[in-house]
């Protein structure tokens, strides 16, 4: 009886531990063929002035300074809302790589209204991408893959 429920036990624990490992690599696999790797996550840390100075940038319509933002909401803040915020106000501007953004993150969350937003953000990568644009192609044929 005792031998049983420990090996009942020790199956349940390295199916659990199987299951960690297979969601890791395949993780591990989205984010490489994504190209979600960031060289350095550093480089979208900025201080207290120098988001200052990308907002007011941002405000003024420059796209990169409202992705610069989005992404040091997204990784070093953890506010994925704010984050969200810039990356829409760089992609009013056709900045392929909030877009992207944007649409990953929909389809993170893959809500009814999310991968309506989704739909809305893949068409203006795709008349981006009309326009013989080599990284919006390429983001278009990553997602058509999944």
């Amino acid at each position: 009886m005792f031998h049983s429920k420990v090996s009942r036990v020790v199956t349940i624990t390295i199916s659990i531990i199987s299951m960690f490992i297979l969601v890791s690599i395949i993780s591990v696999n989205y984010i490489v063929k994504n190209n979600l790797c960031v060289t350095s996550w550093s480089e979208y840390r900025y201080s207290f002035l120098e988001k200052i100075k990308l907002e007011k940038a941002a405000k003024n319509g420059d796209s990169e300074a409202a992705y610069k933002l989005g992404m040091h909401y997204s990784v070093w803040d953890w506010n994925e809302k704010k984050a969200l915020i810039w990356f829409k106000k760089a992609a009013e501007k056709n900045h392929i790589k909030a877009i992207r953004r944007i649409i990953l993150y929909d389809i993170a969350i893959n809500t009814p209204e999310r991968l309506k937003e989704k739909e809305k953000y893949i068409e203006i990568l795709k008349e981006i991408a009309i326009k013989e644009n080599k990284e919006a192609n390429t983001y278009l044929q990553n997602l058509s893959i999944e």
